[in-house]
């Protein structure tokens, strides 16, 4: 075997192309490392991007780590060399050794397809995926369902999980982490069985050996498993119809050697500050690994969408024009992604860039969700009045909007939705019932931490996962039970998700001879058909609410917050068109009319 230097034919013309203006998103075709289908053997070729460093060579374990200069090329900042050996190298493990001055430390390769699976945090061999997708059906209807004209109007509720976390048993609590594989054949199971519709996926780092999970942005982390382990990951929600979105860090540079930070001696990729280094969106380098990474995943993976934190990144105006050339570039490269943001006090988030806005599909409102759970956090005499409550669902027009119960909120709570309501334990359920149907009910997507369907009490889910054991807790296993069959009501009910972003899908009802604390409003699907909720706040039974529905047709209660099934009684409107109804403390019920022509009723199924 031999390494050899030297510049491959228009690699200094690439360099250029892929780093101009920091907008190349297909930067991963060119450096890391890449297989040359040329010649006798096995030959590689290795570039990196380090424009500060006085010296940059390839150290392996095939040669015992020692190091084989790199060669500078011209007019450029790119480091490269070619090696050549009569054996597949695919799965050993390398990494670059950075000279800049008296300084000598070795780098992982930030374009890196695969990592090592012990904590060193040296980049793996791997140049392709040699995974058998299966999901071509299942690719097909998603460009069907995502296409411009019609991606809104389909349910969408999204769970937001740890895949480790998750699992929540002794294998994580002892540092033992499973594979992708089973994670993925125990997650899929779950969330198809609870009817989720989307999973956001979050690796925020096992802290082994001060490694950060997907630190290369290119290569799942190794700890969970290979390339093609993720890969099944991604098909095995696909063959459950579960469409899967990555959170992606824009933030974190990494001081360690798997990092970017401080890869050429300089401040190359990313910016010191105060506290640890981020990434430095000004920096082309940095924009372009980042652009980059977006596209592959979603290419390479089979990946249904993006999850962005902006949170606090907008005032800057190069952070906010990245947030945009992000939406811009994914838009191009992959016209049926999904792209979720999470920022506040801005408009035009989810308008079009035609239209001035920065193009993303959802919109995640910090403020908006903070005052959604601080509202049922509050005790019921200082819960806010009904017009506050319809203040609320109209803000929700400012963008396509996610109602959110997410784990940002959960941090800055009491570390679960559950443990910052008040009252009795029996009025933390009740009012945790409540704001599920709430929820439900209210226009716009749904996301929730992984968890709160289970009513978890303390802040575990933030570290060692989720406590499953209480299912064997009837009054949780209750409340996961009533999320279920409300999940399968809502996707079943097209008034609650089919014009979610028309202010034809919402309309406020009068609730006459109602206490302080009784909401009602109307929701439509594109038909016009409708059903209706109302909602008792207030920790006090609310006696002969009338409901002023405008119609003289029946209605029957097909939802509750009390309990899961609706009930088979009719309610019957008077000669004003008013609906009365008595509504339990804490408490709320969907009602669906039935009409002469052409009945439209939805009822949860009891074997559900």
């Amino acid at each position: 075997m031999g390494i050899e230097t030297g510049q491959s034919k228009g690699a200094a013309f690439l360099a250029a192309y892929y780093l101009q203006n920091g907008k190349g998103t297909h930067a991963y075709r060119y450096f890391g490392v890449h297989r040359l289908l040329e010649g006798q053997g096995w030959s590689y070729v290795f570039r990196v991007a380090a424009p500060g460093a006085d010296g940059v060579a390839l150290v392996g374990e095939w040669n015992d780590w020692q190091p084989a200069s790199m060669q500078r090329l011209a007019g450029s900042g790119v480091w490269e060399i070619v090696w050549q050996t009569d054996i597949c190298p695919e799965g050993l493990r390398y990494k670059y050794r950075v000279q800049k001055g008296e300084s000598v430390h070795d780098k992982a390769d930030p374009y890196a397809r695969m990592s090592e699976s012990s904590g060193e945090g040296a980049s793996v061999i791997c140049t392709e995926l040699h995974y058998a997708w299966q999901d071509d059906a299942y690719l097909e209807l998603r460009a069907q369902k995502y296409a411009d004209h019609v991606r809104y109007a389909y349910p969408m509720h999204v769970y937001e999980v740890d895949p480790v976390r998750w699992l929540g048993d002794e294998r994580v609590l002892t540092g033992t982490v499973p594979s992708y594989r089973v994670i993925a054949d125990l997650l899929a199971q779950y969330a198809a069985d609870m009817r989720y519709t989307h999973l956001l996926l979050r690796f925020p780092g096992l802290q082994s050996g001060g490694r950060e999970g997907l630190i290369t942005r290119f290569a799942p982390d190794g700890m969970l498993g290979t390339p093609d382990d993720f890969a099944y990951l991604i098909d095995r929600m696909h063959k459950q119809g579960l469409g899967v979105i990555l959170e992606m860090d824009c933030r974190c540079a990494g001081t360690h050697s798997a990092g970017v930070c401080n890869l050429d001696g300089c401040n190359l990729y990313a910016h010191a500050g105060h506290g640890a280094p981020q990434l430095d969106l000004t920096d082309p380098y940095a924009t372009a690994l980042l652009y980059s990474s977006a596209l592959y995943w979603l290419r390479q993976y089979h990946v249904d969408g993006l999850y962005l934190n902006a949170e606090g990144m907008m005032p800057n105006r190069a952070t906010g024009d990245f947030v945009h050339t992000l939406a811009a570039a994914v838009r191009a490269g992959v016209p049926d992604a999904l792209l979720l943001l999470r920022a506040s006090g801005y408009r035009g988030l989810s308008a079009g860039q035609a239209l001035g806005g920065l193009g993303y599909d959802l919109v995640i409102d910090p403020a908006t969700e903070a005052a959604l759970l601080d509202c049922f956090s509050m005790s019921s005499a200082l819960r806010v009045s009904r017009e506050a409550w319809r203040e609320i669902a109209r803000g929700l027009y400012t963008e396509d909007a996610i109602i959110a119960l997410s784990s940002a909120i959960c941090t800055r709570q009491a570390g679960s939705v559950m443990g910052s309501l008040g009252g009795t334990h029996a009025e933390k359920f009740a009012t945790m019932r409540l704001l599920y149907l709430f929820m439900i009910c209210l226009p716009g997507k749904k996301l929730t931490f992984m968890g709160t369907e289970l009513g978890q009490l303390t802040s575990a889910c933030l570290s060692e996962g989720v406590e499953w054991f209480l299912r064997d807790v009837r009054s949780h296993a209750e409340l996961l039970a009533f999320v279920k069959a409300l999940h399968v009501y809502y996707l079943q009910t097209p008034p609650m998700w089919e014009c979610d972003y028309s202010r034809d899908g919402l309309a406020g009802v009068e609730c006459r001879d109602a206490p302080q604390g009784v909401l009602a409003f109307k929701r439509f699907d594109r038909a016009g058909r409708e059903v209706c909720a109302v909602f008792n706040m207030s920790n006090q039974p609310a006696k002969g609410v009338r409901l002023v529905t405008g119609g003289r047709y029946p209605y029957y209660e097909c939802a509750f917050s009390t309990f899961p099934d609706g009930s088979s009684e009719r309610l019957q409107t008077d000669g004003q068109g008013c609906l009365q109804l008595d509504l339990e403390a804490l408490s709320g019920t969907v009602l669906t009319p039935i009409i002469p022509t052409g009945g439209f009723w939805f009822r949860v199924p009891e074997n559900e």
